[in-house]
């Protein structure tokens, strides 16, 4: 039986190994950018609304709304249930989010698809690690038990179970922010039987039920709302009464068209009897991805409106403050800057509380004044005296009603406390850009934050440019099977990448004459290797293209290097992505690439090439230029007059040092640096005495000794690298009388040469 919201380890793949979902942000931005107000929480509906940015794209179609964004790249997880978000990491992760997103009002949940359709944990007391799912109803009357009980009590248990465990999650959110409004989103129905035993409706209404619990939820909290998608899809696409899974051309029309009238549009409130639509119909194919339960991009933006139209467009014109600014302090003020959504009046001293915390404790301080006096006004500047105390002062914009728009309408809406804000400072906030073609940091930094939900299942595995390292020997130590395992070479890829960069960045670069490298050559390459991988992953329209951004530089990065750890990971990916299994989940029109169409270098650009042929690997000039950065690191790999060295000799006192392991390493190999026999450590002028590189920042006499450095080498064994002896000295030392013989015959030798030249 396939899965259905849970899409398992293929999913995992997807979502991991190939970069995730999504567009990443950051905390880091400009006055002008975008304000987030929606946070997204829960499984793949959540995952594939962040990756189409479906919010993003429809929150500009309401007027006044144009400036907001949504946020929640680390807090939507593909084919994740309900008691998996009540762990303590998936816990954290929404607490990051709204404390680091002071501006987001609304949150929405998509959650329980998972936990109904492929089973939850924690139903039973007595048996907690027991999976129970739906069962479809019995069709005697119920008599017939399964394991002791009917399926009805089995549903009751598991839908009170995602019930409960949704309302801790609610009630995690609403302890960090209780100004926020909580929208869970109901599903649509669904484009195949899950469980074969079933009859379609038997599912579609076992699915009702389960909505009608998250229903309940919501109307017994005040800040939890729920709205009902069942017959959505139909409404907009019709009713087919029997349909083709392997008919993708849609030409045949409807049993039922398009908002006929008999196609009961869903209601606000969600009933068993008329939940909307047809239940004894599957959703219209047209409006799936994977003729199950996931939309295509035109199906997420229906549901997004829906959500807009009921609830969010409302909530998001509420006047709300949005920064509290400390703008300066004397000896007693402090002056703040408060900004509002738009303008409102009715600012006044009482509509702050103030918070002076000092070495000694929390001391008292008054909110004197607030200018503009009147309004109305978007900005407000609000005068605290400190009474003389330093320390740090807090401003906490209260609700009690008493600030409103130009409408009437109080902040966050009628009823005290919606509008309360009580983060201070700059909340910068900026979203990643999707990377350019051979962007290779900007990629693996906008993959990155999106991946970030699923690093727990692969051993914190991560896309971050300071982490990522995947092209090792996977044929010997990798795995795709559970636990997967993506080995290193020891070469960050943004190393590695930034050659490649480096080489097509400097012109002038040519050692084609002896066989190298040249900038043309390797332009040249890229240019063909971007636009064969392009191709090779279903072109500029396919899925991947749109949810995958950057997935083909990183991919053609890998083809450009051309090494054999590279090639193999190259095609073990493609190969999982262009998997029929797959590709009955996610539409992905991917291909098994063929290396023949591809220019690589390895003997420049590999691990073990030369780039600059000077004598030494990558992997060695790696070594000893790492600590210099990504591009100091590329830009010595192309200077043959930049060269690792083995700093043995003479050093004087304040010199810095540095000596790193030249010879091959095992990938994931620890170290450990000794100076005569004695383990170092970090000390500030010591750095890196637990990695490939070791810094003496700042030579003193005591430095003066042998090192050694201990690590695993290629063949996994156990080495040892140095000895290397270093003297270290206040000046350089007397050369011995031999040497000053020799130096004086040279010098009487070159004054006489002087002397002749100038009688000539």
């Amino acid at each position: 039986m396939k899965q259905g919201f849970g899409l398992g380890m293929s999913f995992v793949l997807l979502g991991t190994l190939l970069l995730g979902l999504g567009v990443g942000n950051t905390a880091a931005v400009a006055q002008e950018a975008k304000v987030p107000r929606v946070a997204l929480i829960g499984d793949s509906w959540g995952m594939f609304w962040w990756g189409f940015r479906t919010f993003k794209e429809v929150l500009p179609e309401y007027e006044g709304l144009e400036n907001y964004i949504e946020v929640g790249a680390s807090t939507v997880v593909g084919g994740a249930k309900a008691y998996e978000f009540l762990s303590e990491s998936r816990l954290q992760s929404v607490t990051d989010l709204l404390t680091e997103n002071a501006t987001v009002d609304v949150v929405i949940i998509s959650l329980g698809g998972n936990d109904f359709l492929g089973g939850d944990q924690g139903v039973l007391a007595e048996d907690p690690g027991r999976k129970v799912r739906w069962r479809c109803p019995c069709t005697d009357g119920c008599t017939t038990e399964v394991d002791g009980m009917h399926p009805a009590e089995w549903n009751d248990l598991l839908l009170a179970k995602v019930k409960d465990d949704i309302g801790t999650l609610v009630t995690h959110i609403l302890a960090i922010r209780p100004d926020i409004r909580v929208l869970l989103s109901g599903y649509t129905f669904v484009g195949r039987v899950q469980h074969d035993e079933c009859e379609l409706e038997s599912q579609q209404r076992g699915f009702v039920a389960m909505e009608l619990a998250k229903q309940e939820l919501a109307t017994a909290n005040d800040r939890v709302f729920f709205v009902n998608n069942f017959g959505l899809m139909q409404w907009n696409f019709g009713v087919y009464y029997d349909q083709d899974p392997e008919d993708t051309s849609f030409t045949t029309p409807p049993d039922i068209a398009p908002q006929d009238p008999s196609i009961t549009y869903p209601e606000v409130a969600l009933t068993a009897n008329n939940p909307g639509g047809f239940p004894e119909y599957l959703a219209p194919y047209q409006s799936l991805i994977d003729n199950d339960i996931h939309l295509t991009e035109e199906g997420y933006a229906l549901v997004a409106r829906r959500l807009m139209d009921v609830y969010i467009e409302e909530w998001l014109n509420y006047p709300k403050a949005i920064e509290v600014k400390q703008n300066s302090t004397t000896g007693t003020e402090a002056v703040f800057g408060v900004r509002f959504t738009e303008a409102v009046s009715g600012v006044s001293v009482d509509d702050f509380a103030i918070s002076l915390t000092t070495k000694s404790g929390v001391k008292a301080a008054t909110v004197t004044s607030v200018t503009p006096a009147a309004g109305p006004a978007a900005v407000y500047q609000v005068t605290v005296d400190t009474g003389g105390w330093g320390g740090t002062v807090s401003l906490e914009v209260l609700d009690d009603d008493s600030i409103q728009d130009a409408g009437g309408t109080p902040l966050g809406g009628v009823g005290t406390g919606n509008g309360a804000f009580t983060f201070n400072g700059v909340l910068d906030f900026a979203e990643l850009p999707v990377p350019e073609d051979a962007d290779f940091e900007g990629a693996l930094r906008f993959l990155a934050q999106t991946t970030g939900p699923y690093e727990g299942m692969i051993g914190g595995f991560s896309f971050a440019p300071e982490l990522f390292d995947a092209n090792g020997d996977f044929l010997a130590e990798g795995s795709l099977d559970d636990p997967i395992v993506i080995p290193g070479n020891g070469l960050l890829e943004s190393y590695e990448f930034a050659l490649i960069s480096a080489c097509m960045d400097n012109p002038a670069l040519d050692f084609s004459a002896s066989g190298g490298l040249s900038a043309a050559a390797v332009r040249d390459a890229w240019q063909n290797n971007i636009a064969q991988m392009q191709a090779d992953l279903g072109g500029e329209e396919d899925l991947a293209a749109t949810l995958l951004p950057g997935l083909d530089s990183v991919l053609a990065g890998y083809a450009t290097l051309g090494d054999s750890n590279s090639n193999i990971l190259l095609i073990t990916l493609m190969v999982a992505l262009s998997s029929e299994d797959l590709k009955e989940q996610f539409p992905i029109n991917v291909v098994t690439p063929n290396l023949a169409n591809y220019v690589s270098f390895p003997n420049g650009l590999g691990q073990y090439g030369d780039a600059d042929q000077d004598g030494f690997s990558n992997d060695a000039e790696y070594a000893y230029f790492m600590p210099d950065g990504a591009s100091g690191y590329a830009s010595a790999a192309l200077n043959p007059n930049q060269k690792p060295v083995t700093p043995a000799g003479f050093y004087e006192v304040g010199q810095s040092l540095r000596m790193a392991v030249l010879t091959p390493v095992k990938w994931d190999s620890t170290f450990q640096w000794f100076h005569n026999g004695t383990a170092l450590s970090d000390d500030g002028v010591v750095v890196g005495s637990a990695t490939r590189t070791l810094q003496i920042l700042s030579l003193s006499e005591a430095h003066s000794g042998t090192y050694t450095c201990q690590y695993t080498n290629k063949d996994k064994a156990a080495a040892e690298y140095g000895p290397v002896s270093i003297t270290v000295g206040a000046e350089v030392p007397l050369a011995g009388t031999g040497t000053l013989l020799l130096l004086s015959v040279g010098t009487a030798l070159i004054g006489g040469m002087a002397c002749r030249r100038k009688r000539a």
